[in-house]
């Protein structure tokens, strides 16, 4: 059932396992997550920055590569002379906390909610289900992926971020964000949280 596409599922399960363990920190304390993903952040970077220099050196990646090629996904790619770049793992952090504000209600989860549920549901609907490609887009992404994030979207605002209500512009802004999943590749987890943090945080 996963073959050919099991690298891309289990990744996105990685990432529903990542909002499972952070969505309960960020409630209890989310400006102490905040802190430790900025760390975190700072940390990859420099791991990256010494995967570079032995690449440099002729020495191989330090053997870093093999350990991050699993989050691997579109938005890595090579660059000069053959170095493959991994950004797909500080993006994912990011994601986590960049709509959280102090004084923020549950709006502030709604990065994590988009690129660890949101996303997920609708790469592995879109890769498992998928039939029908949207049309005039050059992304490998599929109707029954987008309806699984549009879907997923509308759960969450209307019962995890509204209590059960809506607001006029809510659905507008689940079909913007759906949208624009749809139509980008590798760059959502920035483009995503960027956008819900304009839309509702």
């Amino acid at each position: 059932m996963f073959k050919g596409k099991n690298v891309n599922v289990v990744r996105k399960f990685f990432h529903l396992y990542i909002f499972v363990v952070f969505m309960p920190a960020l409630y209890m304390d989310s400006e102490a997550v905040v802190l430790c993903v900025k760390v975190g952040c700072c940390g990859l970077a420099l791991l990256e920055i010494y995967r570079y220099e032995c690449f440099k050196c002729k020495r191989g990646d330090g053997g870093l590569g093999e350990v991050f090629k699993g989050f691997k996904d579109e938005k890595d790619s090579k660059g000069g002379g053959g170095y493959e770049v991994f950004l797909s793992h500080i993006s994912l952090l990011f994601a986590t906390v960049a709509t959280v504000r102090r004084d923020g209600g549950r709006e502030k989860y709604i990065g994590i909610v988009l690129v660890c549920v949101c996303d997920s549901m609708s790469a592995v609907v879109g890769s498992l289900y998928g039939r029908y490609k949207i049309p005039g887009n050059l992304s490998p992404r599929t109707l029954e992926g987008f309806t699984a994030f549009l879907l997923t979207a509308y759960v969450w605002v209307r019962f995890g971020m509204r209590g059960g209500g809506m607001e006029e512009m809510d659905l507008l802004g689940i079909y913007i964000v759906s949208a624009m999943e749809a139509g980008t590749e590798g760059i959502d987890n920035i483009i995503l949280p960027v956008l819900g943090a304009v839309i509702w945080a």
